[in-house]
């Protein structure tokens, strides 16, 4: 049987153990707080956040470049197996561009720009982990399936302080400053590979936020066309009430399962604090 590894990037979420357990190679992004820049994972959430509320600037990710890439890809070829890479949106980050850049023309890596962000890449990854244990061994193949299976993923995130998307140039300042004092939330959701703010807007606690969020986002794909046997939920540090009531919220709709997880670095710069994001899939 001809061995396939599929690998992510940090940009997909998944903490240490869920990558064991899956078997999905990871290699990290870049975080850069003033001058010092450091790996995915060697700077908390939290230090983020103090970062970005104590200096004019955000913290920063970037993509491996494409040595590292490479150093990557030639770590798991020289055990034998293809590979089957998963990129975060090439329209968010030069991930992408250098993970094929460092391909070049191995016939045994496929990269695949996955459009999604956070947990949504981790899906496609899923999806195909799906498809090599039910047979299918051709790589150029899988990609192209996990290409069109990234068109039935709904992939969103709650953001609690506007401020940090302000910074970051990814929400206008003064709607930063109109809605931030008022406590208001708003959703962030990916489509074609690019952020979309929702025109819902989100008012009161984190428990009445949360269930309206999640309810936004299922209500515009009925019952009938949500895949309801998996959700990834991801949060950057919600209150663990908040998350509690996530999941409670997703096993109410119908979820046999939610996985919720802490997410990384790219959320955490971004994003800010008590971000909650959530994926699934749809039928079309």
């Amino acid at each position: 049987m001809k061995k396939i590894i599929i690998s992510v990037e940090s940009t997909a979420d998944l903490p240490k153990e869920e990558l064991e357990k899956a078997g999905f190679p990871s290699l990290p992004f870049h975080v850069t707080m003033g001058e010092e820049t450091y790996l995915d994972g060697e700077k908390s959430n939290e230090e983020i956040f103090a970062y970005g509320n104590s200096h004019s600037d955000l913290a920063k990710t970037s993509a491996p470049n494409v040595n590292e890439y490479q150093t990557h890809f030639k770590k798991l070829r020289d055990s034998g197996a293809e590979v089957l890479h998963f990129s975060i949106s090439e329209a968010l980050s030069g991930g992408y561009k250098n993970a094929t850049t460092a391909k070049g023309e191995d016939e045994g890596i496929e990269v695949v720009n996955s459009e999604e962000f956070s947990l949504g890449i981790a899906m496609e990854a899923f999806y195909a982990k799906k498809l090599i244990e039910e047979g299918e061994e051709n790589l150029k193949v899988l990609a192209e399936k996990a290409k069109e299976y990234r068109h039935n993923l709904d992939t969103s995130l709650m953001i609690s302080d506007l401020k940090f998307m302000a910074k970051g140039g990814r929400c206008p300042s003064l709607v930063a400053k109109l809605l931030s004092p008022l406590k208001i939330r708003v959703s962030v959701f990916i489509k074609e590979g690019k952020l979309s703010l929702a025109k819902t807007l989100l008012l009161g606690n984190m428990e009445k936020c949360v269930k309206n969020y999640i309810d936004s986002r299922l209500k515009l794909y009925g019952k009938d066309r949500i895949d309801f046997s998996f959700a990834a939920l991801g949060y950057t540090s919600a209150s663990r009430n908040g998350v509690e009531v996530a999941v409670n919220h997703l096993k109410k709709w119908g979820f046999e399962k939610v996985l919720a997880v802490p997410t990384n670095a790219t959320d955490a710069c971004h994003g800010g604090p008590d971000v909650i994001g959530f994926t699934f899939a749809f039928h079309s």
